[in-house]
């Protein structure tokens, strides 16, 4: 919860709009009964530890996601969909000053220590004290780790902005955002990018 509102104060101080960040809570969806057993169980898990939340029947369910796909629904509040290259591109322009210089295009081929951090790129280096390495998996790539991270692959389909036309066809509300119950399954979510936009997820493992 701490990163959502430090993302939230983020999106709050560099003017982003609800097309980058946007506090709409989070779905577990279940087209099965085995999912709409797991959303039992959570609710169960939930309610013990005095945590908010709402159970969405097959009906609420449509009018949300426009799909009668969904036997039922788990909600939380407090979750945020982001949308990450508007996000970080807002992120950016915000930060950018006479303290603070950001180089596009500049990959780093070697990262060296000596006292301070030596970052080298094609073009020049880079010296500081303390680097963070926001760089996933490509940890290993800098001698970090080894032999210690599994990758994981995701996938996302995502459509073009919809016309209004094209989302009151489609119906459900302007945002929205759905993960699945069970362990494995498909995420999804509604964008209020332009009139709506939709994407689709699915996350295969390679080991």
């Amino acid at each position: 919860m701490h990163a959502i509102d430090f993302a939230s104060e983020m999106a709050r101080d560099f003017g982003l709009g609800p097309d980058a960040f946007v506090r709409s809570g989070k779905i577990n969806a279940a087209a099965t009964e085995k999912g709409c057993r797991h959303n039992r169980e959570y609710a169960g898990h939930l309610s013990a530890m005095g945590e908010a939340h709402e159970m969405l029947d097959a009906d609420a369910m449509a009018d949300m996601t426009g799909t009668r796909y969904y036997q039922s629904g788990l909600y939380t509040a407090g979750t945020a969909i982001i949308q990450p290259a508007a996000f970080v591109r807002g992120v950016a322009r915000g930060l950018v000053s006479n303290r603070v210089q950001i180089f596009e295009n500049s990959p780093v081929t070697t990262l060296e220590r000596n006292g301070n951090w030596t970052a080298t790129t094609p073009s020049g280096s880079v010296t500081a004290p303390k680097v963070i390495l926001a760089v996933n998996g490509h940890l290993n790539s800098f001698g970090f780790m080894e032999n210690q991270l599994m990758h994981v692959f995701t996938y996302a389909s995502m459509t073009r902005v919809l016309t209004a036309q094209e989302a009151a066809t489609l119906g459900g509300h302007a945002i929205w955002g759905v993960t699945p119950a069970g362990p494995d399954g498909k995420h999804g979510a509604a964008h209020p990018n332009g009139p709506r936009s939709a994407h689709r997820c699915a996350q295969p493992l390679y080991l």
